[in-house]
């Protein structure tokens, strides 16, 4: 990714977030923007180029760390 479509990203992710904020839209993740939104790039970019793992795991802990939390809440 070049520093150009990394500080685009950057970017439309802090706008999004500001944006929602405004608008009273309940509250969005950085972490979730940025990443979509370097994803997006990267796909946008070259999609033979992209290494999907990293992306795979970050997804995989959005949905693992609620549902953890949620029975860790219900045996504690």
């Amino acid at each position: 990714m070049r520093y150009t479509n990394a500080f685009i990203s950057l970017i439309v992710s802090a706008a999004l977030v500001e944006t929602a904020t405004l608008f009273g839209i309940p509250p969005l993740s950085n972490t979730q923007t940025l990443t979509s939104s370097v994803l997006g790039t990267a796909l946008s970019y070259r999609y033979k180029a992209v290494y999907v793992r990293p992306f795979l795991i970050v997804i995989a802990t959005w949905v693992l760390s609620p549902v953890t939390g949620m029975a860790l809440g219900y045996l504690l």
